[in-house]
């Protein structure tokens, strides 16, 4: 109990309490870096489990967004809260409906909201959903469906050439489990400025699995999954049974074929 009395956010003190809607972009600067230093000293506060972290986490992000509720910090506050999950969907549902036009106006934050909704569709137990689109590297039609036929258990990917977990996990996780042949991955490149960029980093990574290219965050696929952050994994049964997901395979490792 003294830990979670003890808050390593000690700028929640500045925070609470203050009226909301009189922000100059000079006390927007400053609670954005008050902000950042108290998010740090809580993650790197050692004497916190991870559920006291998350509860310290939101306590301080939600006094922020009180008082930024109408301006860009406050924006900002919203996109990791609905990231992050830290918010569940009924309190991002509530804050949406009432949030300001900057905020509903938003398209990233729109994009965030259907795919935290969709999400519930994608957990373990429910069917896959397909995705179909050009193969990177050859333009020619693709989709998970495809590789699901080849009979084996398929780990979707969906992952970006500028993203560095994506990297991280592509090359100490899917590369050596491509390599053991008993479950095949398809890759899901999302979030694209450009093909171009996709396919570098097919060739740079030696990615040996199919890679379906889907462009920009506007109508990405990601949402049909509830991806708002990456990279996301999902593993599918031969018959297309949603079996886990993670931003890791270490999340799941022991569901992976041996």
């Amino acid at each position: 109990m003294k830990r979670l009395l003890i808050l390593s956010a000690a700028a929640l003190i500045l925070f609470t309490g203050c009226k909301a809607n009189v922000n100059t972009p000079e006390i927007i600067a400053q609670d954005t870096q008050e902000m950042t230093d108290a998010i740090k000293a809580i993650r790197e506060n050692t004497e916190l489990n991870l559920d006291e972290k998350n509860q310290q986490m939101l306590a301080c992000y939600e006094a922020v967004y009180n008082k930024h509720a109408k301006d860009s910090l406050g924006m900002e506050v919203f996109k990791k809260l609905v990231t992050t999950k830290l918010w569940d969907l009924e309190t991002v549902e509530a804050n949406y409906a009432k949030a300001s036009d900057l905020i509903r106006n938003d398209e990233l934050i729109g994009t965030k909201v259907e795919a935290y909704r969709n999400a519930a569709n994608v957990v373990p137990g429910n069917p896959y959903i397909n995705i179909e689109g050009p193969n990177a590297l050859t333009g020619e039609p693709l989709s998970i469906a495809d590789v699901l036929a080849e009979g084996k258990p398929v780990l979707v990917d969906f992952w970006a050439s500028w993203c560095g977990p994506c990297r991280r996990e592509i090359k100490n996780n899917l590369l050596p489990l491509a390599a053991e042949g008993k479950v095949n991955v398809i890759g899901i490149a999302v979030w694209e400025d450009s093909q171009e960029d996709t396919q570098k980093a097919i060739e740079s990574y030696g990615i040996p699995w199919p890679v379906i290219y889907t462009g920009g965050r506007k109508d990405s696929p990601s949402i049909k999954y509830g991806v708002s952050s990456i990279p996301s994994l999902f593993l599918l049964s031969p018959d297309g049974t949603i079996l886990a997901s993670g931003n890791s395979i270490g999340k799941f490792k022991d569901l992976l074929p041996e």
